[in-house]
C-alpha cells in the first residue's frame, strides 16, 4: 500500500507521492529532491546518525585508501612500463 502526502511548508504546497504506508520512514524524490520523510523522531534520529556515521567513517578510512591507490600504482608501474612513464 503507497500513500501520496501534501505538506504546507510557509507559502508553498509540496508533494510528496508513492510513499509506503507502513513505513516509519521513507526517501521520496517525487519533486526532483531527495528528500526524507518520516512522522516518528526516532526514525528520523536514527536515519541522521547512521548517515554521519557513514561519512565519519569514510573520512576515517582516508589513510587506508590513500595506501591501496600508492600500492596499485607501484604494481602497476612494475607491471606495465608505458603506466610507469605516465
Amino acid at each position: 500500500m503507497i500513500i501520496d502526502l501534501t505538506v504546507k511548508v510557509g507559502d508553498r504546497v509540496v508533494n510528496y507521492s508513492n510513499l509506503p504506508a507502513t513505513a516509519e520512514i521513507a526517501d521520496s524524490s517525487s519533486n526532483g529532491d531527495s528528500v526524507v520523510v518520516s512522522d516518528n523522531r526516532s526514525a528520523m534520529n536514527a536515519e541522521i546518525f547512521s548517515y554521519k556515521q557513514r561519512s565519519i567513517d569514510i573520512i576515517n578510512s582516508m589513510d587506508q585508501h590513500k595506501g591501496i591507490i600508492a600500492g596499485c600504482d607501484a604494481i602497476l608501474n612494475d607491471l606495465n612500463p608505458e603506466y610507469a612513464q605516465k
